[in-house]
């Protein structure tokens, strides 16, 4: 099963199957950080991972294997996401 680790909060982190619909994986972030979308996920070197992007329906397509990923608050409109 695929799975990536999110680093939220005060030094809090989740594991989570990765291998879903992007929907179901935000709604399971929201729910496990406190956080409601919009959301990003960034890798600890700082790049963003694209599961914002409307177009992106299933997060194991933007996100590596047992990867860390930061929880990133979108504050106002994310213009382009390049990945």
């Amino acid at each position: 099963m695929p799975f990536v680790v999110i680093r939220y909060g005060e030094d809090e982190r989740s594991v989570i199957n990765s291998d879903c619909a992007t929907s179901i994986f935000n709604s399971h972030l929201a729910k496990i950080s406190g956080h409601p979308p919009p959301f990003e996920l960034g890798t600890e070197g700082g790049v963003l991972a694209g599961i914002s992007d409307p177009a992106v329906t299933n997060v194991s397509s933007k996100l590596t294997d047992r990867g860390v990923y930061v929880l990133t608050k979108i504050l106002g409109e994310l213009a382009a996401v390049s990945c």
